[in-house]
């Protein structure tokens, strides 16, 4: 324009169009908003192929991108892609493989549950050694502490049991109630937690095998509250009740356990976990058959999500590669992924 001034037809020209793209970015910007925001999806994958058996348990990421998986009746491992291929990983018969858990080196360790022992495993879904607890146990839950040692818990023998890796030297040690059947453990600050199935407690353990017990709140007389599995946030430790309808944070400096209900108080609670962004994530199993996801918001309450597939028996859930909550339907050998955003 030559520097001359803009005439008022022109000006005001201008300024429509003007008006015009700032209306149609911020319909953009509500849209992607909108988008981000909106009611989660979940997608499932079959992973029953020719052995449906109903006993699709735990998975973990795996350092090449993927998620892995175990099938206890299978004696399999099974291996999905971000975009949803799946392969599998037939081991020997009646080995039960259960917990699994990836270590600092990318290593992959398993709990096999029916022959009392813990393997490492390869990325070729090979077993490379395997070691022999030396009381019976049948190791069911893993994790691998910040020291890179090797933890599990001895559902049907009662104990917690630690594994050097790098000599190969078990410890094994019991609980105060053998038949307290611990099946999850965690890396907590400290101490690895766990919990006690039949005993309606937390417990952790350290090194040293000092161990804390801490009694839920809601304590029911027909079975107790059922602690399920525990998630680790700001050294506070979250757990979930199946019998007790409810989940928990247990502050482990002060001792104090503070319980939240859910929406629907029939529903049994499975496993939780974290998300990316901190949001708390639940499995809900349905007495109706109609199983869920939950997500927790900031005020405690939760919002339900229904899996797609009813009776599916929600096992175990983890923050995937894809940035997504993913997964397993154990009755109904699936693999599910909800997304966050």
């Amino acid at each position: 324009m030559g520097g001359r001034l803009i005439g008022g037809r022109a000006k005001s020209y201008l300024w429509g169009l003007t008006a015009a793209y700032l209306i149609a970015l911020l319909a953009v910007t509500a849209a992607v908003a909108s988008a981000s925001s909106g009611t989660p999806r979940i997608r499932e994958i079959n992973v029953g192929d020719d052995l449906s058996l109903g006993s699709t348990h735990e998975l973990a990421e795996g350092p090449d991108g993927n998620v892995w998986v175990t099938q206890q009746d299978q004696s399999r491992l099974v291996r999905i892609t971000p975009q949803g291929r799946v392969r599998y990983f037939p081991q020997a018969p009646g080995l039960g493989p259960h917990g699994i858990a990836f270590d600092r080196h990318d290593h992959m360790w398993i709990t096999l549950q029916f022959v009392n022992e813990i393997a490492e495993v390869n990325l070729k879904g090979r077993i490379t050694h395997t070691y022999r607890i030396p009381t019976p146990a049948e190791p069911h839950g893993l994790a691998i502490a910040n020291d890179g040692a090797v933890w599990w818990t001895g559902k049907y023998g009662g104990n917690i049991g630690r594994l050097n890796p790098r000599t190969g030297r078990m410890k094994v040690f019991p609980l105060p109630d053998r038949y307290s059947q611990p099946i999850y453990i965690a890396q907590g600050c400290g101490a690895m937690y766990f919990t006690e199935l039949t005993n309606s407690r937390i417990g952790s353990i350290t090194n040293s095998g000092a161990i804390k017990q801490y009694r839920t709140p809601t304590d029911p007389p027909d079975g107790g509250s059922r602690p399920i599995a525990v998630a680790i946030r700001h050294c506070k430790v979250w757990f979930t009740e199946e019998r007790g309808h409810r989940f928990g944070v247990l502050d482990p400096k002060t001792g104090k356990i503070t319980e939240y209900p859910i929406p629907r108080p029939a529903d049994l609670l499975a496993s939780l976990a974290f998300g990316a962004t901190g949001t708390l994530w639940l499995e809900l199993n349905g007495p109706t058959g109609v199983d869920a996801i939950g997500r927790v918001g900031a005020d405690m309450k939760v919002n339900l999500f229904d899996v797609p597939t009813r009776s599916a028996v929600l096992h175990r859930i983890i923050l995937g590669p894809d940035g997504n909550m993913w997964f397993t339907e154990l009755a109904a050998d699936k693999v599910g992924i909800i997304t966050t955003r």
